[in-house]
């Protein structure tokens, strides 16, 4: 994969995913976290992942697959409960159920 330009380096991401991926991961796993979150080019995709992910690599890893193709399926599996938008991840993380 050739990101060129548009890569960056994780400790550019945001606080809370950075916060985040580090209290929820293991250190072996940032690496890959960032590149999969450089796939995504999006913080607010980061934030859906890491949200349906719920501390798992596995969920991470499938939800950041949903995103790679169709970013609209991540945010509606993320932000929405039936019709209605109850997350707003354009916001950073917060603690929720």
């Amino acid at each position: 994969m050739n990101l060129g330009s548009k890569s960056r380096s994780f400790g550019n991401y945001p606080d809370d995913i950075i916060n985040h991926v580090v209290e929820e991961y293991s250190a072996d796993a940032i690496g890959q976290i960032h590149l999969w979150f450089e796939y995504l080019d999006s913080d607010r995709l980061a934030r859906c992942a890491l949200f349906l992910a719920q501390g798992s690599i596995q969920k991470l890893k499938d939800a950041v697959a949903l995103g790679r193709s169709d970013t609209r399926d991540l945010i509606v599996a993320a932000e929405y409960e039936g019709d209605t938008q109850v997350r707003d991840f354009n916001e950073p993380l917060k603690k929720q159920k």
